[in-house]
């Protein structure tokens, strides 16, 4: 597979799924569908690469762990392109036109900081992507405002959904 070029995630109201579409540099395109639960896990997978799943050194509180990352997030994508259009009709597609779910979220370290993170499909297909932790940090922004369009509410890993009030939101009991 030749090198990632553009990324895009789009939130499809009549499937109520995020829309995956990966572009690559010899104009082939693969299409997926995220749904809520796997963005969600795919949300704290990258969580867990970029931050290690470890507090920041001298962090006292989740709420600061929480600005530590988003500041990190924020560096990392600060000179990412959001503003291009995502380029349409792409010659080739691997797993065919037709939007293909992920169904398994695979990731493992390589050097030089890169990560390879492997989405499986119901077809039984692996998506492989090579991605530094610039673009791990943008597809995480991609997703969170994919989420954030489907008013689907993925809360960070290891926090509740707060109340008005800042009171975290009961549990239901089952």
């Amino acid at each position: 597979m030749a090198k990632l070029e553009q990324l895009n995630i789009q939130y499809q109201p009549g499937e109520d799924r995020l829309a995956l579409r990966i572009r690559f540099g010899d104009d082939s395109e693969i299409n997926l569908w995220l749904t809520r639960r796997y963005s969600k896990l795919l949300l704290s997978v990258l969580d867990s690469i970029t931050h290690g799943g470890q507090p920041a050194e001298g962090a006292v509180s989740r709420q600061a762990q929480k600005a530590i990352n988003e500041f990190q997030r924020e560096a990392a994508t600060s000179n990412a392109d959001f503003s291009t259009e995502y380029k349409e009709n792409a010659s080739s597609h691997p797993l065919g036109k037709e939007l293909v779910l992920v169904t398994r979220i695979q990731y493992t370290r390589l050097k030089e900081e890169m990560i390879k993170l492997t989405l499986g499909t119901d077809t039984d297909k692996n998506i492989n992507l090579n991605l530094s932790q610039k673009l791990l940090h943008t597809l995480a922004k991609l997703i969170q405002v994919g989420a954030e369009k489907a008013e689907w509410a993925l809360d960070a890993p290891g926090e509740s959904p707060q109340k008005p009030g800042g009171k975290a939101a009961p549990k239901p009991l089952h």
